[in-house]
Order: structure tokens, then sequence, then C-alpha cells
């Protein structure tokens, strides 16, 4: 079901969210101190260095730094600074919105999948298009978290109003797709192509997991080919790897376009499940001819 946001917080904040927060604000500013200090102080890399992702550290073997990077924010020896502040603040609030209403519909099984698989998409596809680039990337912070939940919690809340400030509200759908642009344009502008691919990777999980594990459609028309044949190829590379494992079980339906019955049985599963929200705009204006054709008089 999508939701109007008018609160400035949900009021009970999940367990998984509430660690999650408090870890990444806590090793963030610790990282960032520390650094600072062991430079200052003994002239040597701190913390920071080696927990961020650092392509010239990971190339040699630093692979942990795909899954640490979330830890830290900034650049390297530059402390804290006043953008630095702004960022982890907007990134804690989006983990405790969304993340929360993600939790709630979805369970904390499925976020810390979400989490966890845009932390190592975010981090190889970062360090693959600096490799390829032949350049060396210094990615921090959880930006490829925070926009894969994001637009997962898109898929789930598309129709859905946030009001900002009263009376003005946007739909969540037109929102996501502001901090898209604003996140995806200016490293691809200024040619920092493993920042974007880093951002990029992030979103791209974000709309893939909800696709693929939960049978969200995203609410914007323009994609709506794309997520169609690419539930289509899913669908038979499911049948086929049935048919070499000898599996009697094949749904011919995944061929063909279901009946009318069939699609209303889908749809109110559907709607059991994610809400009335979660109907795509096909979906809804399907719903409705079958609805006509039923009550009109034989």
């Amino acid at each position: 079901m999508n939701r109007d946001y008018q609160h400035p917080g949900p009021a009970d904040t999940p367990l998984v969210i509430k660690r999650l927060i408090l870890i990444t604000a806590l090793s963030a500013l610790f990282s960032s101190l520390a650094e600072v200090f062991v430079n200052a102080v003994f002239a040597l890399p701190g913390p920071q260095t080696f927990l961020a992702l650092n392509t010239s550290y990971l190339f040699q073997g630093f692979l942990f730094q795909l899954v640490t990077y979330p830890l830290t924010y900034g650049t390297p020896g530059e402390g804290v600074t006043f953008f630095y502040m702004i960022t982890l603040a907007i990134h804690l609030y989006v983990m405790w919105i969304m993340g929360t209403n993600i939790v709630e519909r979805m369970g904390t099984r499925a976020f810390v999948k979400l989490y966890l698989y845009s932390t190592l998409l975010g981090g190889i596809g970062g360090a693959a298009f600096a490799y390829l680039n032949h350049t060396s990337a210094i990615l921090t912070g959880c930006t490829p978290q925070v926009l894969a939940i994001l637009v997962a919690w898109t898929a789930l809340n598309g129709e859905g109003r946030l009001f900002l400030m009263f009376p003005l509200s946007i739909k969540a759908k037109w929102l996501t797709l502001i901090v898209l642009l604003f996140t995806l344009i200016p490293p691809l502008s200024a040619l920092d192509f493993p920042l974007f691919a880093f951002n990029a990777c992030g979103a791209m999980t974000g709309w893939l997991f909800a696709l693929t594990s939960w049978h969200l459609k995203s609410p914007w028309r323009l994609i709506k080919s794309a997520e169609d044949n690419l539930l289509i190829f899913l669908a038979r590379a499911k049948l086929y790897f049935r048919k070499k494992s000898g599996s009697k079980i094949i749904d011919i339906r995944s061929f063909r376009e279901d009946t009318d019955e069939e699609f209303m049985d889908d749809m109110l599963e559907k709607i059991s499940k994610f809400g009335e929200g979660s109907l795509t705009a096909r979906e809804r204006k399907r719903m409705q001819r079958i609805s006509r054709q039923k009550n009109q008089p034989r």
C-alpha cells in the first residue's frame, strides 16, 4: 500500500535499523577523527585509509574494503567537514525512514539482503571502472546503499506522497528520480566514472532486488517494457533449468498472457501481500476493464 509521509519519522524503529544507524555514525566519525590524529602524530595512514574503498590498496589484495567502505565518510585526512556532516545526516535519515518501511513490510532479512547486495555491487562497480579507466579512486560512504533503499522503497510506495513542508508535497517516484539525477549527473559530467558506477550500481541493485525478489515493478513507465522483458527472460531461464534438472513442475503461464481469471487471482494475491498501492497503472486499468465486463448485463 502506498503511504503518505507527514511525520518526521516512524513511531517504532526496528532493531536492525537502530544498530545500522549507530554503527554507521560512530564508525564514520571515529575513522575520520582517528585518521587525522594518526596522520598528525605518527605520520602514518589511519583507519579511514584502510577501511575506505581505496583501489590502490584493493588491487594489492585488500579485498575486505569491498564491505568496509560504508563505515567511512569523506576524504581520508580531511577530518569532519560541514558537507561531511550534512551528507551523513541525510543518509542516516533515509535509512531511518525508508529502511524502517522496508523492514515493516518486507521483513528484516529482505532489508539485510538489500543492504549487503548493494554494498558488494556498488564496491565492485566502482572498483571495476577504476581498473578499466586505469585510474585510482577512493570511495567512501553509504551512497550505494542509500540509493538501493530509496529505489526499493519507491517500488513499494511509488504513488505515495511525502509532505516536505505543508502544503508542499511530492510523489515518492518523483522525489527518488530527482535524487538519482542529482547523485548520478555530477560524477558523469566530471567524467568520474568510478564514482558514477559506484552510485549507479547501488541504485540498480535496489531496482533489481525489488523486481526479482518482491516482483514489484517501478512506477516509471519509461522502463516498463524493460522490466517485462527481464521478468519473461528470468521465467524462461527458470523453466530451462527446471527441465535440465528433470523437474516435472513447469509453469506454462510464464510463456503466455494470463487469462482474466488468472490475472485477477494474481492481482488479489499481490494486493494482500503488498497493498493496493503496489499495482501499476497498467494493472489497475486491466482490473477495471475486467470488472466492467463482468458487471455488464448479459
